[in-house]
């Protein structure tokens, strides 16, 4: 199941899929990118990209969980796995009208639906932060049978961040400047 650690370090060049749906939380963004592995000059190539909106009832119990309704442990669980589902089938979807055959894709990077967002605050009065995203990254590795990597968010609100950890540091790969350390 999925690509292994050591085989993944030794490729020049990796077929990866991002997973990720944003506030609206109206679909799901599923992207394929082709990465070279040259850290002085990395190459990525868009393979294919497309939204799937997600059921209406799942829009809807989202939204609804999101806004503060009421809803029991057994809901958001539930909501969890569906929301896995919904972006293991968005993958494939992808995979499938781009002409990749999945087991070819080394890994999956899933931002996951957030539902909740609490970054660190002066303004609160208090330290204590937090993020709630649904669609475990272990279960979507199951259901696709591709390595999966996520909880962006939660290990970037650990570490003290705000909880956009990714969006600089691909800025950067993008986007390099001749000065690579400004001060």
């Amino acid at each position: 199941m999925g690509t292994s650690l050591r085989d993944l370090l030794a490729k020049k060049r990796f077929l990866a899929a991002g997973l990720m749906s944003g506030t609206s939380m109206d679909g799901i963004d599923a992207v394929l990118v082709e990465i070279g592995t040259d850290a002085d000059a990395p190459a990525i190539k868009l393979a294919g990209f497309k939204t799937y909106p997600y059921p209406d009832e799942l829009h809807m119990a989202l939204k609804e969980l999101a806004s503060g309704e009421q809803c029991t442990a057994e809901d958001i669980a539930s909501l969890h796995t569906s929301v896995a589902v919904a972006f293991a089938n968005s993958f494939y979807s992808l995979c499938g009208e781009c002409g990749v055959d999945a087991v070819d894709v080394d890994f999956i990077g899933s931002h996951g639906q957030t539902v909740a967002h609490v970054p660190p605050s002066q303004e609160r009065g208090h330290e204590v932060s937090g993020t709630l995203q649904l669609g475990p990254p272990g279960m979507i590795a199951a259901l696709t049978g591709v390595t999966t990597v996520g909880d962006f968010r939660v290990g970037d609100i650990a570490l003290g961040g705000q909880g956009a950890p990714l969006a600089p540091y691909v800025d950067f790969l993008v986007r390099p400047t001749a000065d690579k350390n400004p001060e």
